[in-house]
């Protein structure tokens, strides 16, 4: 199902009928409003709301349609899924040794809401898959169009073009509110810069390689430096943040006796365990830490976790 909504993108490319892609963006909208798609970013071995496991080719297939909805339309919110995908849940269906399967999950009546220990690699499908994702991924990091290069996600990543290289490093931040900083060079003739402005971001500011302030041209949720540069800094400040089970920020935080997810950047929090207990809101990443509470990583691959607070009490 989720190949042939990528299907529909390339009758929609080459066609320029707008019924092709309305068709993708309602499913897409479908999937995420009926639970489908759980707050982690990813999607369960055939495509239901609950089951007991998940599927490394349903992830990638997910994690695809993302990125070329993200290139057909420029719509940040598909990027933003793809980078909710990449970061928690397919991070979480992959093996120490590289290779993917299956990942037990933790559901209640409404969806996931966290990972069981038990995970099993598929080497005749989904470890191939996954790697499908990792190049798609590579395939989408940068655009080129006119005097503006587009970079889709504050990742590390050294890329190549017709102009030139394209460098990405992160440097650790110096503030609390410095989620990330992504120093971006450039070799070749000196181009205007355009990053997309991050769900779990309050604010995008530049900097030139010297440390001077840079304007920067906001539309979209997109951010472009309006002068050419062969370098630049952009730091994503930010907070924490709790959003709902359809992955909708909560701008007053939480509410009362409704689960509800944590995140930080794009990393969502999770307790070790089955069941994450509901911290006292507003929090700080000391006060979750102690909590153990603590972002998906590779540390939690072979772990029972939980991601929604509130749930498995």
């Amino acid at each position: 199902m989720l190949c042939n909504q990528v299907s529909l993108l390339l009758l929609y490319e080459v066609t320029k009928n707008p019924v092709y892609l309305a068709r993708v963006e309602k499913r897409w909208k479908d999937l995420i409003t009926g639970g489908y798609v759980n707050p982690a970013g990813g999607i369960l071995e055939k495509c239901r709301v609950v089951f007991e496991r998940d599927e490394g080719c349903a992830i990638a297939d997910w994690f695809r349609l993302n990125l070329a909805l993200g290139k057909v339309t420029g719509n940040p919110r598909y990027w933003a899924m793809a980078e909710r995908t990449l970061h928690n849940h397919f991070l979480q269906n992959q093996h120490p040794n590289g290779g993917f399967g299956h990942r037990y999950v933790l559901t209640d009546s409404d969806e996931v809401y966290g990972f069981e220990k038990r995970n099993y690699e598929s080497t005749w499908c989904c470890t191939f898959h996954g790697e499908l994702g990792f190049t798609q991924l590579r395939d989408h990091l940068i655009e080129r169009a006119g005097d503006v290069l587009t970079c889709n996600f504050p990742l590390e990543f050294t890329a190549k073009d017709e102009v030139g290289s394209i460098t990405s490093l992160h440097q650790l931040p110096w503030k609390d509110s410095h989620v990330v900083r992504q120093r971006i060079a450039l070799t070749g003739k000196a181009t205007r810069v355009r990053v997309r402005h991050p769900h779990w971001a309050d604010q995008v500011i530049a900097r030139s390689g010297w440390g001077k302030a840079l304007e920067l041209e906001s539309k979209d949720g997109w951010h472009t430096t309006k002068e050419p540069v062969t370098e630049v800094l952009f730091v994503y400040t930010g907070d924490i943040y709790a959003e709902d089970r359809h992955c909708q920020r909560l701008p007053d935080g939480p509410k009362d006796g409704k689960p509800f997810v944590i995140g930080y950047g794009p990393k969502l929090f999770a307790a070790q365990g089955d069941s994450a207990k509901t911290p006292a809101w507003p929090t700080t990443l000391n006060e979750l830490e102690a909590q153990g509470l603590k972002p998906l990583s590779s540390a939690t691959r072979n772990k029972p976790c939980c991601f929604v607070m509130g749930c498995g009490e």
